[in-house]
């Protein structure tokens, strides 16, 4: 709980989704990916990502309404003490199987990202109101569209940057990509 209030729930108000950009294993092994393009993925799969977080929120309710006693099982009799290992393992399991084909299918590394995983939801309105965010240095865009083509999350980082706001999408996950394939240092 600890990590999650930290990092998904009120860590997004200082740093919005900078967690899926740094310190996220599952984006990160995604990006080891030997796949070279990055077509932007069909905003009609973006949806998806909100029957999964039903259902990631509805699972858990499953359990604790068929009687499963956390405290008592894990604290006071310390019975199953793998159990917690073993539900992060199936659940990160799940997460590979189902992104690592995304990825392939949509030539896109982190398709799993915006299709599916239900994290970014509860980041996002935190997000919202991010303190740390991408924005325009002094210097001119030249329009080159570097930026757009190399965002891993299609943010479109050229129309914040020609219009000289601050990048304020909840998509964006402060992984430097536009900041460090800009060729005049229009981003920083």
């Amino acid at each position: 709980m600890i990590h999650y209030a930290i990092a998904k729930v009120f860590g997004p108000i200082f740093f919005g989704r900078g967690f899926c950009g740094w310190a996220c294993w599952t984006a990160a092994f995604l990006d080891w990916l030997p796949i070279a393009e990055n077509k932007p993925v069909p905003k009609k799969y973006t949806f998806i990502r909100f029957p999964v977080f039903a259902i990631s929120i509805l699972i858990p309710y499953i359990f604790i309404a068929k009687g499963y006693d956390f405290m008592h099982t894990h604290i006071y009799e310390n019975l199953g003490k793998y159990d917690q290992l073993i539900w992060f393992l199936v659940g990160n399991g799940i997460y590979y199987v189902l992104a690592i084909p995304l990825a392939f299918i949509f030539k896109k590394k982190r398709a799993f990202c915006k299709i599916i995983c239900p994290v970014s939801l509860v980041m996002k309105v935190p997000s919202s109101i991010a303190l740390l965010r991408m924005e325009p240095s002094k210097k001119e865009c030249i329009e080159c569209k570097l930026c757009d083509k190399n965002c891993p999350m299609d943010v479109n980082p050229m129309k914040y940057i020609k219009e000289g706001k601050k990048i304020t999408s909840t998509e964006c996950i402060l992984c430097d990509n536009c900041k460090n394939i800009c060729p005049v240092g229009a981003i920083k």
